[in-house]
């Protein structure tokens, strides 16, 4: 069984048409012409007990024009690691909305669903990682994984498609 194929299909193949969608009001249509799989990403940090590295940019992780990148996480070490994707307007401003996994969550190398995330054309993703050990120095491996689409939009919605929600994390709510 092939992990990408079996495990983590692409949310479309190649012809069929997906549903970007940026906002509740705002969807745009497209035919999938390029599909490819992307590499396993690794990225290591050494970590100080009990400190945080923050707002680290992941590299590799690059979204050319008409793109987007279907993508999941794994960890391996005892971190949080919380997402952070750039605000529109200002390339390296952060937005306040994130999501985070733990070992707990995405421990590698299994790859689960929680953890997909869609980057659009040219956005950077940006991890700040906190040890969750107070007693010593943490190596924290993340690990990421997915598809890259490449696209075409369409003028008419088409009659079937696969919607892709690009812009950023679900807003945290308390409970």
């Amino acid at each position: 069984m092939s992990f990408h194929s079996e495990v983590f299909p692409p949310c479309a193949r190649l012809d069929e048409y997906i549903a970007i969608v940026y906002a509740p009001n705002d969807v745009r249509y497209a035919r999938v012409v390029w599909l490819e799989q992307i590499p396993l990403y690794e990225y290591a940090f050494l970590i100080s007990a009990g400190s945080t590295a923050s707002d680290q940019e992941l590299a590799y992780l690059e979204v050319g024009e008409n793109e987007i990148l279907q993508v999941r996480f794994a960890l391996r070490g005892s971190a949080k690691v919380q997402f952070k994707l750039p605000r529109s307007t200002q390339r390296f401003t952060l937005r306040r909305d994130s999501g985070w996994i733990t070992e707990d969550i995405a421990r590698y190398p299994n790859f689960p669903v929680q953890t997909e995330l869609h980057i659009l054309e040219d956005n950077h993703l940006f991890a700040t990682i906190t040890n969750m050990n107070p007693n010593r120095y943490e190596r924290v491996k993340l690990y990421a994984t997915g598809w890259r689409l490449v696209f075409e939009e369409v003028k008419e919605k088409p009659k079937a498609y696969t919607a892709v929600i690009v812009q950023g994390f679900a807003p945290r709510t308390k409970a």
